[in-house]
């Protein structure tokens, strides 16, 4: 039985995967505060709705929408299609050319981040518009801390899930 508290490098496991980059450019958004980071994967009805909650944001600080997706079939991925379509200068699609499994697929979010502060909205989540602002006055307030929050989850409906 695999040990699951053994040490493992994530970052190093999957160094060798590319992540292409196919749709938008760094400039579109120049020193981005904060990256929102969406790992995805095969659900491009519950994402559509979640990268709306993300591109409408209120803040007055420039950040950007680091989209991961871990689709590796053939074609184009269906999350393409809907990156597509709401497509905006702030907003990086990545397709991994293999599966990183879900862990995988986070740090890989991380590591394509530019910004000096991070947060992610999965393709099952919804962000409230003020909640990367919220996020970045509380940090100010108590200093560069981990800052977690509550979220909203949604079904293939766009129905929110109760949290308990």
């Amino acid at each position: 039985m695999e040990n699951i508290f053994a040490k493992k490098d994530n970052y190093k496991a999957f160094q060798h995967i590319k992540s292409h980059l196919k749709l938008g450019r760094a400039d579109g958004c120049p020193n981005p505060l904060v990256s929102v980071i969406m790992p995805v994967f095969k659900r491009p009805d519950t994402f559509a709705l979640s990268l709306k909650s993300v591109i409408k944001q209120e803040c007055d600080f420039p950040y950007e929408i680091v989209v991961v997706d871990n689709y590796d079939g053939e074609g184009e991925s269906p999350n393409f299609e809907v990156v597509k379509q709401f497509a905006t200068t702030n907003l990086l699609y990545y397709q991994n050319e293999k599966n990183l499994g879900m862990m995988g697929n986070w740090n890989r979010g991380i590591e394509l981040a530019r910004a000096d502060y991070i947060t992610f909205c999965h393709d099952d989540d919804l962000l409230l518009p003020c909640c990367i602002d919220r996020l970045m006055k509380i940090q100010k307030k108590v200093g560069n801390k981990l800052i977690l929050s509550k979220w909203n989850s949604i079904d293939e409906n766009g129905d929110v899930i109760p949290q308990f």
